[in-house]
């Protein structure tokens, strides 16, 4: 499990960013029982980096929800 600043490290993405992708249902996290704290699986990680490529690439987030989710735009 990966916490907020580990996928910021990684993905190189900020937090008001991934915080947009969740506010918008891309993605949800799980919660940390002790703390409260957002945790992101390796699956989550891995559509995540998805969605920024997907979004460097020029697409909507809607187009970008499609390819992910693997829907017809």
């Amino acid at each position: 499990m990966y916490t907020v600043s580990d996928v910021m490290r990684k993905l190189g993405i900020s937090r008001s960013t991934l915080f947009y992708y969740e506010r918008g249902g891309l993605v949800v996290p799980e919660k940390d029982p002790v703390n409260g704290y957002r945790l992101y699986s390796q699956g989550t990680l891995h559509r995540l980096v998805m969605l920024t490529q997907f979004q460097k690439a020029g697409f909507s987030l809607a187009e970008c929800r499609c390819f992910v989710d693997g829907e017809p735009s």
